[in-house]
């Protein structure tokens, strides 16, 4: 086995405290910008003023509507948790659970609106997702959080361009929309860093490589990351896939983090 991938998986484990905190605070701080954002009718009847509605299309329609009734089955789910009240220790993995496919239903409806297709694999929805609705400016913050390529130098110069100073991290509770979107920017590094250590990982199986410390073995990395990109479909699986697997066991740990009068 190669020495890199052995290196790689001593480091894959987390430390319970931030394995905690980044799963919470970045639902927080998408929180604090979401409640500063518009999503009034007349800024969404705007952003979309030149998009043409499609012809009609019954089988089209029929492919929203499912995506859409799924999408409002896992989001009434949610609603009928806090109607009863339950303890968010109990309840947290199968609230997120709901929350994502509330999320991916409505981003398969989204797709099956714009392409007529429907994707069964979660992987290949989040990249149809980023490529023909984030990347054509259809959605809106938030939400439209990306990077195009995750070629690592290409992705620093990226988050410090957008952080402009600003230092918050997803280590940290977010208070403010300051914060809240210095989290959210750590929270897309770290995501295009989970996505771009996936891709090496097969790139050093399939192609018996032992390190990424020769140029061509550079080479051959950095084409493959420049193929793909991450945004919040992308973030939501992974963060699914967090708690829904070994990360879930930190959802139960108390860690004693400072409370806001704005929670």
């Amino acid at each position: 086995m190669s020495q890199w991938i052995i290196d790689n998986f001593k480091n894959s484990f987390p430390d319970q405290k931030y394995a905690f905190l980044g799963t919470v605070n970045w639902m927080k701080a998408l929180r604090v910008v979401i409640k500063h954002s518009d999503f009034s009718d007349e800024k969404i009847k705007y952003h979309y003023k030149n998009i043409q509605r499609i012809q009609q299309d019954r089988s089209r329609e029929i492919k929203v509507f499912e995506n859409l009734l799924m999408a409002y089955h896992n989001h009434a789910s949610i609603v009928a948790m806090l109607n009863f009240k339950a303890k968010p220790y109990d309840i947290s993995r199968s609230a997120i659970i709901g929350w994502y496919y509330s999320i991916y239903f409505s981003g398969s409806a989204m797709i099956a609106a714009q392409l007529d297709e429907n994707y069964e694999a979660h992987a290949k929805t989040a990249d149809v997702w980023h490529k023909n609705l984030v990347s054509a400016n259809l959605i809106l913050p938030p939400f439209n959080y990306k990077l195009d390529n995750l070629v690592k130098k290409e992705v620093d110069a990226f988050i410090e361009k957008e952080r402009n100073g600003n230092s918050f991290t997803i280590q940290k509770i977010p208070f403010t929309l300051e914060q809240a979107r210095g989290a959210i920017l750590s929270y897309l590094s770290g995501s295009a860093g989970y996505e771009r250590w996936k891709i090496e990982l097969k790139l050093i199986k399939d192609n018996k490589l032992e390190n990424f410390r020769k140029k061509s073995a550079q080479v051959i990395r950095d084409k493959r990351l420049e193929k793909h990109g991450v945004s919040f479909m992308h973030q939501a699986f992974r963060y699914r896939g967090k708690v829904n697997y070994r990360d879930s066991l930190f959802l139960t740990v108390k860690i004693k983090l400072k409370k806001s009068k704005s929670y």
